[in-house]
Order: C-alpha cells, then structure tokens, then sequence
C-alpha cells in the first residue's frame, strides 16, 4: 500500500504547479489531488485521500527565531507539534541523549517533546548529535575505566553514566559535528538531515539491543563493546559525507571525477565519505583530544578504523555485489548450518553492517509521515539528477 501512495505522489511531482500540490521547506506533499492524475483508479484515489486526511502540514509565516520553520497538525488525535530552538539550547546533553534515545522507533521524530521532533534546524541537529555521540564516547571512557576482573555487570550502568569527557573532548566533538555538517551538499535527500535522522535511528537500534529489547542471536559481542556500539553511531553522522545527490551508477556514466579518483570499485560516494570525514577531517584536524579518547592506541584505531568503514560501506545497498557479500557473510555467522566455532570473528562485522543498514533505511519501518518525508524527498533527488 505505502509504494501505491508513493507512486502517485511520483507522478504528481512530474506534474507543472497545481494548487492541489503544496511542499513546504521539509518537502512533504500536501492534500494531493488524486483526481487529476492519469490512470488512476479508485483503489488508488481512497488510498490517496486517506494519507491526505491523516497528515496536515501547516506553513506559518511569522516564526520567531526560536521556533522551528514547520508545526505539523495530526487531524486525527489534534496533536500539535513543534521544535523550539530555545528549548534545545537550555537543555543539557544528557537530558538531549536520553530525549533521543527513549524516543518509540515507529515514532522518531515525531510526537509533542521539542527535543526530539524532527527538524531541518542544522543547529539543533548538531546539538542532538553531539549529545549522542558524547554519550556513547562517555560509556567508552568509562568501561575502559573498569577493572576487567571486578566482575562488574558494566552495560546497564554505563547507560546512564556521564560527565567523565574533558571539557577539550566535548568542545572538539562539537567542532567535529559541525564541520561534517558543513560537508553536506544542499540535495533533498543525502543531506544532513538525513545523516541526522539515521544516526538518531543507528543510536536507537544499539540502544534497542543494549537493553535486549529484540532477541539477536550473540548480543553480546556488541553489547560489551563500547567502542563498536560508538562507531556505528559516529558512522552514520558520516556515511554521506560530501554525497552529490547522485548515485554511484550515475556518477560512472557521467564520468565524474570522483568515479576516476575511486575506479578500484562501484562503491564510490561511499569511499569518499570515508575519505573526507574520517581521512582529512579527522585524523589531519585540529582534534587531539577527541582523537586520543576514540583511540588512546593504535590497535584501537585500528579497530575504530575497520568497524567505521564496514558500516559505511554497509550502505551501498544498490550494488548487487555488496548485497550479495552481506548476505553470504550474515548466512556464516547466524545461517542455521553454520559452526559455531567458526564463525565468531565474523559475527560483530555481520551485526555492525545490517544496524547500519537498518538505520540507513530506517524511515520505511517507521511511521507513515516519516516514511512518505523521507521517499519523497528521495524522488525528488533522483528526479533532479
């Protein structure tokens, strides 16, 4: 049901200006008029309204600077939403981290707290990731900090441990934040945004198997991972670094140079991702501090390295080549005929790459607005391109 809708909303994009068809700065369609569209049925016209009457969006001129550009109206439960800037700000980072992460996963994003409602307030984004990040990189400190031999159960503590970050490490992560934002392109959908959402999903999913919400078959090799469970959620703030709003396929056709510059394989946007955000950023920036917390040695950064780059190569879901690797490596590590003894070095790669996955493509599982937001903010990219 949810691609029929799509498609029609498809379809009515292609169209020239109707007054039928609104989209505001977050692009989400409003009230789309099923009559006018060519070949359409009944089916598909009841559908249509139906998505039309349980989504509002309404568009406000005067907004003060410390209110969101959008408020959407639920007609069905009269629910009004909006994020304030000013609520953001007064509040600390672990009250954001914990806003975020006890969010329901059908609803992120959504709902009447204004520290969570989705925005395209880069600002605000940048403030909640970092609230993410530095409690995943606090819970890492920490747990380096316990004595291997107390025996102490350390995962439901470290959830709610904080405040052992040096001032430098936070000001620095925050500076970190802030310029991989900056190298975000201005395209619908692989933008910051979108980094934002799926890093706030990637947290929820790591949270999720952290506190055994779902069964997942050797939990615990992430769970008592720290460093792991950070990298998958620093990944996603960089798994679309510098992307142009072009896919891989395309770039290649175009002959474009990053397509020259990455010619080994077709995962091309990805490996620039990696480049720019981990390569020249990261390791060539002016952060020391927050370097040597991620990785105070080099077998850890070697490992930071490894499970940064499985996760965002994870991403590449449109290479068939990737998506069969994936697969075969997932069937080695919890396929019903495989040996248990063989297959434990594999298994916290396999996990890494499908949370990633998951929290990439994270708005179809959840709610109807979240998912119609984000395809048709995806359509509308791969129109332009």
């Amino acid at each position: 049901k949810g691609w029929k809708e799509t498609y029609w909303i498809k379809d009515a994009f292609k169209r020239e200006k109707k007054e039928s068809f609104h989209n505001l700065e977050n692009e989400v369609p409003f009230f789309l008029d099923a009559s006018n569209i060519p070949n359409s049925d009944e089916t598909a016209m009841d559908d249509l309204e139906t998505a039309s009457n349980i989504l509002k969006i309404e568009e406000r001129s005067n907004i003060s600077e410390n209110e969101s550009i959008l408020t959407i109206s639920d007609t069905t439960s009269g629910i009004h939403l909006s994020s304030s800037v000013e609520a953001n700000a007064n509040a600390s980072q672990s009250c954001l981290a914990t806003a975020l992460t006890e969010q329901d996963w059908a609803m992120l994003g959504l709902g009447e707290n204004p520290l969570v409602v989705a925005t395209d307030n880069s600002n605000i984004m940048i403030r909640r990731i970092t609230a993410l990040l530095a409690q995943r990189l606090s819970n890492l400190a920490t747990s380096r900090q316990c004595s291997p031999n107390t025996g102490e159960k350390k995962t439901d503590d470290l959830l709610t441990r904080t405040g052992v970050l040096s001032p430098a490490v936070l000001v620095q992560l925050r500076l970190f934040v802030m310029e991989i934002e900056s190298l975000y392109n201005d395209v619908p959908f692989h933008s910051f945004a979108h980094a934002s959402h799926v890093t706030i999903s990637a947290n929820k999913l790591v949270d999720a198997i952290l506190k055994k919400e779902f069964f997942i078959e050797n939990e615990a090799i992430l769970s008592s991972n720290h460093l792991a469970c950070f990298s998958i959620v620093f990944a996603a703030l960089c798994h679309d670094a510098g992307h142009l709003g072009v896919t891989n396929s395309m770039l290649i056709k175009r002959k474009d140079p990053l397509s020259i510059q990455y010619s080994s394989d077709d995962t091309i946007a990805e490996r620039h991702s990696i480049e720019i955000s981990l390569f020249n950023l990261l390791e060539d920036g002016d952060y020391a501090d927050l370097r040597q917390e991620i990785f105070p040695t080099d077998v850890d950064k070697s490992i930071f390295l490894d499970y940064v780059r499985v996760a965002i190569l994870a991403t590449d879901i449109a290479s068939s080549h990737r998506r069969d690797q994936c697969r075969e490596r997932w069937e080695f590590s919890f396929g019903e005929h495989t040996c248990s003894t063989d297959k434990h070095d594999n298994d916290l790669s396999v996990i890494i790459e499908h949370v990633m996955q998951a929290a990439d493509i994270a708005h179809t599982m959840q709610d109807w607005a979240t998912l119609l937001k984000w395809n048709f903010r995806l359509l509308r990219e791969l129109y332009t391109c």
